[in-house]
């Protein structure tokens, strides 16, 4: 048994260095979601179907039992809803409109243009479109990495990511959700480099109603605002 862990340690990929968490020796390529293909539905689930590096790519939205709405991809994390919610579909010509029996509903345009608009009580809370989701494939056309973008509107600020040493706002912050024990990176750099942190949360909460969790136990990048004051990026 000694043995065994003692292999896979060897070989694992995440570096120890805690300024290495991620594969930070993979080169890949990025591509958008730009492409869909079409749109399916069941009775609880929206699937959309896109052309990526060659290959189809399939993206999943639902509305879990308890609460909110669920955007996956087969390549699911570690948590997933134990119900979802039946949908109902207005379908016109090119739009669709989804609904459940929650104050939640999701307008969806088709087309290589796409984008999908989260509403409650009727009110715009966000956005999604084809450039906010970057797919990295490597050498090889296997899919390494995500990074999603986003948008910050006027006025819109942003709480969480868990415990923070910097600040409890997190516009203009670049955070990185990985578990360490960083004593000695708070004493070395205290007032250059506040990014670690002992407890890592990945919920992003807004000001515009809505919270973002991120479905993943993947080191994450999160610079929210930071690089550009108009755009959130999470990286994994």
């Amino acid at each position: 048994m000694d043995k065994i862990m003692a292999e896979n340690l060897k070989n694992k990929w995440i570096d120890e260095n805690p300024r290495k968490p991620f594969q930070h020796d993979t080169v890949v390529t990025w591509y958008d979601l730009g492409k869909m293909l079409c749109v399916e539905h069941n009775t609880q689930k929206v699937i959309f179907k896109f052309l990526v590096c060659e290959k189809e790519y399939k993206l999943y939205l639902s509305f879990p039992e308890i609460g909110g709405v669920r955007l996956y991809s087969d390549f699911v994390g570690f948590h997933s809803a134990r119900q979802n919610k039946k949908i109902e579909i207005i379908k016109s010509e090119k739009n669709f409109i989804v609904k459940s029996d929650s104050k939640t509903e999701v307008f969806i345009k088709t087309g290589d243009d796409w984008r999908i608009e989260i509403l409650h009580s009727g009110r715009l809370v966000n956005i999604i479109d084809g450039r906010q989701i970057l797919l990295g494939y490597d050498k090889n056309n296997n899919f390494t990495k995500i990074k999603i973008l986003g948008k910050i509107f006027k006025n819109e600020v942003f709480t969480g990511l868990g415990e923070r040493f910097d600040s409890l706002v997190r516009n203009g912050r670049e955070s990185l959700l990985w578990n360490y024990d960083c004593i000695d990176q708070l004493r070395e750099n205290a007032t250059t480099d506040r990014i670690y942190s002992y407890t890592n949360i990945p919920l992003l909460h807004s000001t515009k109603g809505y919270t973002l969790f991120i479905n993943s136990s993947y080191a994450i990048n999160a610079d929210i605002g930071k690089k550009n004051l108009n755009k959130y990026y999470i990286l994994r």
